[in-house]
Parts: structure tokens; sequence; C-alpha cells
């Protein structure tokens, strides 16, 4: 029976640690951090009139940038064409993801060959894979609300009651399998699914996707390390005792 408990108390300090691991990758806000190093000067609109083919999605937005305050306002944004900025009143994070425009379309084999195409648009109750970005619900400051993709950390500001101006951002579409995933959401928000609000910078994300990825990993590995050593002690000192 001694052999027996003992067996148990290994079980569960390497559950929990496990869980503790798995709860601090998911927590782990790295990309906040990376972000708040990527220090930019701010687009005006007379920047983005005279160099038009330039992307400066995700940019710090001017003081002249045109502010979100109103779904009329909203409705009148041309999509691809006029950069806008909001300061969203709340955000709600739904569990439909799309795959991001740096990520491969198919999966590869160790030599390096395509092997099967990864899904487009899915859906998790878990936000874990970076390869792909969650679609958000903020709200206007007119109440309306509008679907929208941006930078997690932003996003977690926004959701813990921070006064956030997101970067600059334009109207895009969605793929019909977006639209009927998100079909829900649409209902219950009473939001229009014929358009999204992307203020994500894809260089910047591209080329930090990896690290923040592998540096999530590493504090996952980290804390659960740390845990089951902390326990291991813990439950050695307690059954020396009896």
């Amino acid at each position: 029976m001694k052999i027996y408990g003992k067996k148990m108390i290994h079980v569960i300090i390497a559950l929990v640690s496990i869980f503790c691991g798995v709860f601090a990758y998911l927590k782990g806000d790295v990309e906040a951090y990376l972000w708040s190093k990527n220090k930019q000067a701010a687009i005006t609109q007379s920047q983005i009139d005279k160099n038009k083919t330039t992307d400066y999605t995700g940019k710090p937005a001017g003081k002249d940038i045109v502010s979100l305050k109103t779904i009329t306002m909203w409705d009148k944004v041309l999509n691809n064409i006029d950069y806008v900025t909001v300061t969203p009143k709340s955000i709600q994070k739904t569990n439909v993801y799309t795959l991001a425009p740096w990520e491969d379309y198919y999966t590869k084999r160790r030599n390096g060959t395509s092997w099967r195409q990864k899904a487009t648009v899915k859906t998790s109750p878990i936000d874990y894979d970076f390869g792909y970005l969650p679609y958000y619900i903020i709200e206007l400051p007119d109440g309306h609300h509008i679907f929208a993709q941006m930078n997690r950390s932003l996003a977690s500001e926004i959701a813990s009651g921070q006064q956030v101006q997101l970067p600059l951002g334009q109207k895009k579409g969605m793929s019909q399998t977006a639209k009927t995933k998100l079909s829900k959401y649409a209902k219950d928000y009473n939001v229009s699914t014929k358009y999204v609000f992307y203020s994500l910078d894809n260089t910047w994300q591209k080329e930090h996707a990896q690290m923040i990825f592998y540096l999530k990993i590493a504090i996952g590995v980290i804390v659960f390390f740390i845990i089951g050593v902390v326990l291991e002690l813990i439950a050695q000192r307690f059954l020396n005792k009896r």
C-alpha cells in the first residue's frame, strides 16, 4: 500500500506540473514584451497618400488618421484601400482562427517536400497555435460591434480594461468558411461577417512568430520542472515524517 501511495503521489505531482507548464505556456505573454520593444514612428495620412503602394498595416497611427467612432464610419471605409484606427470600448475573443498570412499552406516532411494542406480556418477553445490568428469582436464607441484581428498582446490589454488605440488597420474580406464558423457570434452580437478590421504588422509577426513560440515553450518547460522539483521536495519531507 505504501508503494502504491508513493506512486500515486508521483503521478499527481507529474499531472500538476504538466498543468502548470501548459498554463504558463498559454498565459506567458512573450509577445507583449517583444512588441513593447517595437518602437516606430507614427504614420500620418499624408505619408500614406504619398506612398500608396506601401503596406502600413500594423504601424502606429498618427493623429490625423481617421478613428472609427460609429458603425456608419466603418461602413464608409473602402476595403483594402483606406487605413483607419479605433480605440475599442471592449473586446470578446471568438474560438475561430484563420491561418496566418506568413504561414505555409502545407505541412512539410523532413526532406522539405509538401505533405498535406493545412486548414485555412479552424476552431479551438484554447489559443495555443501561433500559426493561426484569432478573430475578435470589438465594440465601437457607439456600442456597435465589428470583427477584428490584431496583435494578441493588444487584445489582452483591451480585455483587461485598458484604453488602447489599435495600429493602422484595413477592412478585409472574409472567406465563406470563416463566415460560416463565425455565424453564431454574428447573431449574438449583431455584427456583419462581410468584413474584418485587420491591424497586424505581418512583417513583424512573421519575423517574431518562431521566437514567440519557442520562448513560450521554454517558459512552460521551466515552470514544469520548477513545480515538479518543489512538489517532490515537499512530498519527500511529508513521506519521511510518516
